[in-house]
């Protein structure tokens, strides 16, 4: 992926709004969690107090009681994974970083690097189908005649 001088600023830009709106996003969600775990905690409270009332019977009680520990250990996991995950805006610069040294080492390197940058990147054989209809895995480059991909690479 080649990003031009003048590209780089807008790219840039588009990565702050980015960064910005997800950790927007995502300290919402958590936000949301917690309160759905806190309410599903109360609601727990509730049913044990009127089981423990005799307002319900056993089964009433045990019946309520399973679906609201399934939705606890499910709002629980939620929370876990969106206090665990690595940051999105991070993975994101890390896949651009990627996927620009896969672009220069397949657009610059030797047929085996490229066969290389082939086999590493190719998932459920998408690149192999790109090269055979002769179009640029990496658009920017096949404008130029330096570019290796508009020939097909020997397997």
């Amino acid at each position: 992926m080649a990003i031009s001088p003048d590209e780089e600023p807008i790219v840039a830009q588009i990565m702050k709004v980015f960064q910005m709106r997800q950790k927007e996003i995502a300290d919402t969600m958590r936000r949301e969690a917690a309160e759905e775990l806190k309410s599903v905690q109360r609601s727990i409270q509730a049913l044990l107090q009127k089981f423990l009332d005799n307002v319900i019977s056993k089964e009433l009680f045990d019946e309520g009681n399973t679906s609201l520990l399934m939705q606890r250990q499910s709002c629980e996991e939620k929370l876990g994974q969106l206090n665990t995950d690595p940051d999105l805006y991070k993975r994101t610069l890390d896949f651009l970083s990627a996927l620009r040294s896969a672009c220069q080492t397949f657009c610059t390197g030797t047929p085996e690097e490229m066969r290389l940058v082939i086999v590493e990147t190719n998932h459920g054989g998408v690149i192999e189908r790109l090269l055979e209809r002769e179009c640029c895995v990496f658009p920017v480059h096949a404008r130029s005649a330096k570019c290796p991909a508009v020939t097909k690479p020997t397997k």
